[in-house]
């Protein structure tokens, strides 16, 4: 979309009046918290950009003077991934908050 067309503010919202991230987050913890010990989940978090058709990492440690690692999409028969893309565990809406900020 255009630049100024309110994407970011859609998505993220403010502590007021939280975007579309922070309500979907909410009611995942919420639908997990609800089926208790009738499901085991293990939940992670990863972050990309893709800008001028190259993908990259906005988890990865920015080191000066070096260019990001450019990373690939990857097609298996596990279904599509990106290859080194950092992983996060996250177990609460306020570590996908964390991980989402940095």
């Amino acid at each position: 979309g255009q630049t100024g067309s309110g994407k970011t503010f859609s998505m993220q919202g403010t502590k007021q009046d939280p975007g579309i991230y922070y309500r979907t987050l909410d009611e995942l913890f919420k639908v997990i918290t609800d089926r208790g010990s009738e499901w085991s989940y293990q939940l992670s978090a990863s972050l990309l950009e893709i800008y001028c058709d190259e993908i990259r990492d906005l988890l990865a440690p920015k080191v000066e003077g070096k260019a990001p690692k450019k990373l690939q999409i990857r097609q298996t028969a596990q279904g599509i991934s990106v290859k080194d893309l950092i992983d996060t565990p996250v177990s609460s809406p306020e570590e996908v908050a964390a991980v989402l900020e940095r």
